[in-house]
């Protein structure tokens, strides 16, 4: 079955798509290949509304909602047009702009009707309520793919907006979101006129100003392993306004320590065995040379190694777990593990749209 993933993530750098095949081998295990892939930039007229999306009117969200949506579907509409392959099923996993779990609620824009509609392809979409509604975070949901599609690697780690981490251990699986990532970096990038700092770059020519760094962590509080889910505007509310104080490649330089030095704390938090230890690193800051260097480094005295990987697995990981989890939901497989969100049981997560 081809499946075509779409996700959007809080760097608002763009779209990422992959159609991705699956299939079922004789013993259950799940084979997967990433067939081909795509990124596509938002239009300025929406991407200015999604950096402000929280602060916009009931009806002006109402509005982005159908605007994101109709481009979501032209995108698909686009690709498939243009794919060597077949494409069975789009999966959605919109773009995140409220998610309060402990009140009960996330929002997701992309409305899977209208990209039905638009793609006319069926649409998968609204993967997290179900998890929501059996008392989860309705996050984070990389362990899944982590779980069915990586056997040869314990500890995944995502760098995107907010980074989170994923220890596997035989069928036992313990993940969380660790802090801010992306988001801090690229809006001190976008701040001088850059996208993203390129190889951290930047920030390898600044130097960590401490008392920043301690701001950092004080207000992450992150204390020990159990399920935790960051919420994009909670970053937005209370780091981004820590920023502008100094000079921005110190500030930069202070949040690649910051990132990773909560990284190396939520491993310790995991109480690994006194054995080799493999992470694969994914997402846009596993590109950035500078804090992989400074992470590697620190991991080396931990007795964990770093594995290499593709760049399609690199930047497309997350568009694959999202065609993964609308493959599981498809099937009626869990694609939600309450082990890692903390609701009362495993769930099958996502709406369908069949398109007619």
């Amino acid at each position: 079955m081809n499946i075509l993933g779409l996700m959007s993530g809080s760097s608002l750098d763009g779209l990422d798509m992959a159609l991705c095949t699956f299939g079922m081998s004789e013993n259950q295990e799940i084979d997967y290949k990433i067939l081909s892939v795509d990124k596509v930039d938002f239009p300025e007229s929406i991407l200015g509304r999604l950096k402000s999306a929280t602060k916009l009117s009931s009806l002006e969200l109402q509005k982005l909602d159908a605007d994101l949506s109709l481009f979501l579907g032209q995108c698909c509409k686009d690709f498939i047009s243009s794919s060597a392959f077949p494409v069975d099923l789009v999966a959605s996993h919109g773009h995140t702009i409220f998610h309060f779990p402990e009140e009960g609620f996330t929002t997701q824009l992309g409305n899977g009707g209208v990209i039905s509609q638009v793609c006319e392809r069926d649409v998968v979409c609204d993967f997290r309520s179900s998890d929501i509604g059996a008392g989860g975070l309705g996050a984070p949901f990389a362990p899944i793919a982590d779980y069915y599609l990586f056997s040869d690697v314990d500890l995944f780690l995502n760098l995107g907006g907010i980074s989170n981490i994923t220890h596997k251990q035989g069928n036992q699986v313990t993940a969380f979101d660790i802090s801010p990532a992306n988001q801090i970096l690229n809006h001190l990038a976008q701040s001088v006129g850059l996208e993203y700092d390129e190889d951290g770059k930047l920030a390898s020519a600044g130097k960590v100003d401490e008392q920043l760094l301690d701001e950092f962590i004080r207000m992450n509080n992150f204390v020990d392993a159990k399920p935790r889910a960051i919420d994009n505007s909670w970053v937005s509310n209370n780091f981004i306004p820590l920023l502008s104080k100094l000079e921005v490649n110190d500030e930069l330089r202070t949040t690649v320590e910051f990132i990773n030095q909560e990284i190396v704390r939520a491993i310790e938090f995991l109480e690994l065995e006194e054995k080799p230890h493999f992470l694969m690193a994914t997402g846009g800051g596993a590109l950035n040379k500078y804090l992989m260097q400074d992470l590697k480094s620190k991991l080396e005295l931990r007795a964990v190694e770093v594995v290499e990987l593709s760049s399609e697995i690199i930047n497309y990981k997350e568009a694959l777990l999202i065609s993964l989890m609308g493959y599981l939901r498809i099937n009626r497989i869990p694609n939600a593990l309450c082990s890692v969100t903390g609701a009362i049981k495993d769930t099958i997560g996502g709406c369908v749209y069949a398109y007619r």
